[in-house]
């Protein structure tokens, strides 16, 4: 569903109607700096909400809504909006809720912004830029603070500003976008509530693999003081939700590939960066620890880096976004 703005009649003399770009309806987009760099915030609500903030109605008993918070927004806002829309039309029938949706990017326009993405995403020094006797000086922008800033600056106002539920936060992102929402989940697994990474960038560094497929990352999630008294449907209740997803062609060559003049160089890189391997042990070895009902992973047949993204789209919005769950007051 698109809304149309701004008339360019003029532009199209050969057609009678009016004539005006499309954007989506009941959403907006701002800036906000991380340091020195603007990032562009888009925010959509579901098409029942009025676009206003919610700061001067602070009204008891309001339901508020689960907010997906998505990374690299530039190249997929639109699309998981109205993949949200769509499917929680019929959330009995789809196992899907209507959703905030949260996206996140740099403020350049361009579909992936490579240099800010390795800033933003990146969690290892770049070991040209340094050495044991002279370390590379501390970036300007990088993973953990760029996890500080959602924490600090963006959650607030989005739950200041519109219906959103606390309790239900949920990470999305694709690729190297993919790989800082496990890196998230491996050093601050608290901050969300689940989340999907579809094509996750894990051979990026090695240890986040390790921390998660070892289980040393559970050691920072919040316990009961007395586990005994905790019963196991709560401890789940407590443990995140993760949604993986890999294609069958991200370790090897597709079959309309094998004719490229570089198709032997690509199927090694394939092999050496090993992204369904990854994905197979880091669902496996999650399953293992959260269990089947919190964890979901798997190979999509016939699908690639870039079209797993849209194919998996919906079944990570339905291991997220489960409509029975009971929106929280704000009191």
């Amino acid at each position: 569903m698109v809304q149309k703005t701004d008339n360019l009649s003029s532009q199209f003399p050969d057609i009678e109607g009016t004539v005006a770009q499309c954007s989506l309806p009941n959403a907006i987009s701002f800036t906000l700096n991380l340091a020195s760099t603007a990032l562009r915030i888009r925010v959509a609500l579901p098409l029942n909400e009025q676009i206003e903030t919610t700061s001067n109605n602070p009204a008891a008993n309001i339901h508020r809504y689960p907010v997906l918070y998505l990374l690299d927004a530039n190249a997929s806002f639109a699309s998981v909006v109205e993949t949200n829309r769509r499917l929680s039309r019929r959330p009995d029938a789809t196992r899907v809720t209507p959703a905030i949706i949260v996206g996140i990017d740099g403020d350049s326009g361009t579909l992936y912004d490579t240099e800010l993405r390795k800033q933003l995403y990146s969690d290892v020094t770049d070991p040209a830029t340094s050495s044991e006797s002279q370390p590379a000086p501390l970036a300007e922008i990088n993973a953990e603070k760029f996890l500080g800033f959602i924490k600090t600056e963006l959650f607030p106002l989005i739950q200041r500003l519109f219906l959103a539920d606390p309790q239900q936060q949920y990470l999305l992102g694709h690729s190297l976008a993919g790989y800082f929402t496990t890196w998230v989940l491996a050093n601050h697994p608290a901050t969300f509530q689940g989340y999907a990474a579809i094509s996750p960038s894990l051979w990026q560094n090695p240890d986040t693999l390790n921390a998660l497929t070892s289980g040393t990352w559970q050691q920072q999630i919040p316990h009961e003081e007395n586990a005994a008294l905790a019963s196991a449907k709560e401890a789940a209740e407590k443990s995140p939700r993760v949604f993986l997803a890999v294609g069958e062609w991200e370790e090897s060559l597709a079959p309309w590939q094998h004719g490229h003049p570089k198709a032997e160089e690509i199927a090694e890189r394939r092999q050496a960066r090993g992204m369904v391997s990854n994905v197979l042990a880091l669902g496996e070895a999650l399953t293992t620890q959260l269990g089947e009902e919190q964890v979901q992973y798997a190979v999509y047949p016939g699908e690639d880096h870039a079209s797993v993204f849209g194919t998996t789209l919906g079944r990570a919005m339905r291991h997220l976004l489960i409509p029975d769950i009971t929106p929280a007051k704000n009191t």
